[in-house]
């Protein structure tokens, strides 16, 4: 059996409540703790930045989050700030995430509480994209269209993909295959240099 400790959920104390975090995950993997988790509570300390914090001072412990809201996030910016707490965890890190409350995300955020199986699920469909090794993230469903494929072979004639922006948006596009090998000029850096 593994057992875990909760650690930082109290509220504004503010001026002392890293340090006190630090000493709490340190002494928690200095008893033998399993897992020490730490919430991310509305109004408060960002839980992946105390993990951060935490991990740089200890040596065995799993560290985790309970529960990161995904609606306030971008998968891919939640995504890299956990393999970053992943590196300086040096692989103890933990993340827990889930659509929380209609109460947090519709009442206090003010973001759309619909759907909630549904969120996860497009949000663990761009995870499963990034975590699973150092490559592009090419993902489309429902809430995202992520795809990085610059520089990468076209699947048809391995040619690079070549990516171009206009005024609102970016493409990516393979300019042997749909273009006749004419290289598209970037609208946005067009304008600039007129």
């Amino acid at each position: 059996m593994r057992i875990g400790i909760m650690i930082g959920p109290e509220a504004r104390r503010y001026t002392a409540k890293v340090d006190q975090m630090v000493i709490d995950a340190k002494a928690a993997d200095d008893a033998g703790f399993a897992t020490a988790w730490i919430p991310q509570l509305p109004q408060d300390f960002d839980a992946m930045t105390a993990v951060a914090l935490m991990g740089r001072e200890t040596t065995r412990i799993e560290l985790g989050t309970a529960v990161v809201p995904l609606q306030s996030r971008h998968p891919i910016a939640l995504g890299q700030q956990a393999l970053s707490v992943q590196a300086v965890c040096e692989g103890r890190f933990r993340l827990g995430v889930g659509p929380s409350h209609h109460w947090i995300i519709d009442d206090m955020l003010g973001l759309p509480y619909e759907q909630p199986a549904k969120v996860v699920d497009d949000y663990l469909d761009v995870f499963d994209a990034m975590f699973a090794g150092p490559s592009p993230v090419d993902v489309e469903n429902d809430r995202f269209r992520i795809h990085n494929r610059h520089g990468l072979p076209c699947p048809e004639c391995a040619t690079p993909m070549r990516r171009v922006s206009f005024e609102s948006h970016e493409i990516t596009y393979c300019p042997t295959c749909q273009t006749n090998g004419k290289i598209l000029a970037d609208r946005r850096l067009s304008r600039l240099v007129k």
